[in-house]
């Protein structure tokens, strides 16, 4: 694994076309970890997905980032990709 100085991998990061998805059904708790640092981040995947992506634009408005959510879909990632929006944001972005 080559070293690469730590704000490098940010800025390359932060550079990439990436786009965090998310079924905004994806509120079920019992199967995440529900400590103390986990609730921090959100009290399921959704909150947390949306916190990540809030905390990453507050510290690098600069990013190329984006989120979407799908309407229809929870935890399920053959419905995430399988689905009309799923299939946009494979094909055509």
């Amino acid at each position: 694994m080559s070293k690469v100085a730590k704000p490098l991998m940010i800025q390359n990061y932060l550079k990439k076309d990436i786009v965090y998805f998310l079924g905004e059904k994806d509120i079920d708790t019992t199967e995440l970890d529900q400590e103390c640092p986990a609730q921090f981040q959100g009290i399921n995947r959704l909150e947390r997905g949306r916190n990540f992506k809030s905390n990453i634009d507050l510290a690098y408005p600069e990013n190329k980032h984006a989120l979407i959510t799908n309407p229809d879909i929870a935890h399920n990632e053959w419905g995430m990709y399988s689905s009309v929006l799923g299939r946009k944001l494979l094909f055509s972005h």
